[in-house]
């Protein structure tokens, strides 16, 4: 009896206890171990240790630069899929708005109904109530750690059909002390779109350093940016240059509110806020066009011939 004492007095030794639940699984730790009584949910709530090993505090100070290594969170990349966390192929492919569908914790069935565009309305599950809870616990656990110091966001705007615009930023996390949330992200990611007038834009987030699907010039500023933080998010596109981009039979505006997270305002970045350019490609055909739009040059047969500008007319052939 008294050996059997002995054996239960040691889970309330504090440092036994941390040494004991740090060799639990991140699930377990977060799942089942909290409620066994008060005191091992104190001592969790209040270990720097088990609260790290559950990433809800960062391993090193927050603002020391771009990690060289991180491990990304596991119960964030299960639960939330390559639609977050792409990271085992050559590629990081885009998304849109349907892909919220294919997550683990969407209404079930609900990728594969058929219908006309926008005639079916997404009703909000109990699940997805629980899981988009302000207090839900994802929503304040890091995305990796270390955690990245900011969140790198580039936007590519179309100015026509040669030309578009690029916007970039770095943005704080919301908690500077503590690092990236996955909340932080999320918000971001679903305010954007699955807005009414941006639900056919695209989206890619995209891990570490940069891959052969960066190796471009079109993505000049997210290789830029993951030199300098460990997580890019850039958007592309729009309705007003893919107006037959549909969310399948769903109403975009029930998507939208069925993910949204309790208490979540608008967290879309305006132009305003950040840093742009206007590029476009250096296809030597295309410069012969946009030539052939400023001065009225038309291409005919591989010569070029001046047509009438004002009351003047001037030909040339090449």
């Amino acid at each position: 009896m008294e050996y059997k004492n002995n054996i239960d007095g040691s889970f309330f030794v504090a440092e036994l206890l941390e040494s004991i639940l740090l060799h639990l699984d991140m699930r377990t730790l977060l799942v089942s171990a909290s409620p066994v009584c008060r005191y091992w949910a104190t001592r969790i709530a209040d270990s720097p240790k088990i609260q790290q090993a559950l990433f809800f505090q960062p391993v090193s100070s927050v603002g020391a630069g771009r990690p060289e290594s991180f491990t990304l969170n596991p119960l964030l990349v299960e639960k939330f899929g390559r639609c977050f966390f792409d990271t085992e192929g050559k590629y990081t492919y885009s998304r849109r708005a349907y892909s919220f569908l294919r997550l683990s914790w969407a209404p079930e069935g609900a990728i594969a109904k058929q219908g006309p565009p926008g005639s079916l309305t997404l009703e909000k599950s109990k699940r997805l109530e629980i899981l988009t809870r302000s207090s839900s616990s994802w929503r304040r656990m890091l995305v990796s750690q270390p955690p990245p110091p900011s969140l790198g966001y580039v936007r590519y705007d179309d100015v026509d059909r040669w030309f578009r615009e690029s916007h970039d930023t770095q943005i704080e996390p919301s908690s500077p002390q503590q690092g990236l949330t996955m909340g932080q992200l999320y918000d971001m990611v679903h305010s954007t779109i699955c807005g009414r007038e941006d639900y056919s834009a695209w989206y890619r987030v995209s891990w570490g350093k940069p891959r052969d699907s960066h190796q471009i010039e079109d993505h000049k500023e997210v290789l830029q940016l993951l030199r300098e933080t460990n997580v890019v998010v850039a958007f592309s596109g729009g309705r007003q240059y893919y107006p037959d981009f549909d969310c399948g039979p769903w109403d975009i505006v029930s998507v939208r509110e069925a993910f949204r997270s309790e208490g979540c305002g608008d967290s879309k970045v305006e132009k305003s806020d950040l840093w742009w350019a206007v590029f476009g490609t250096t296809h030597w055909r295309t410069i012969l066009q946009l030539m052939r739009r400023v001065v009225g040059m038309a291409m005919i047969d591989g010569h070029i011939k001046h047509e009438a500008i004002g009351d003047g007319r001037v030909t040339s052939g090449w």
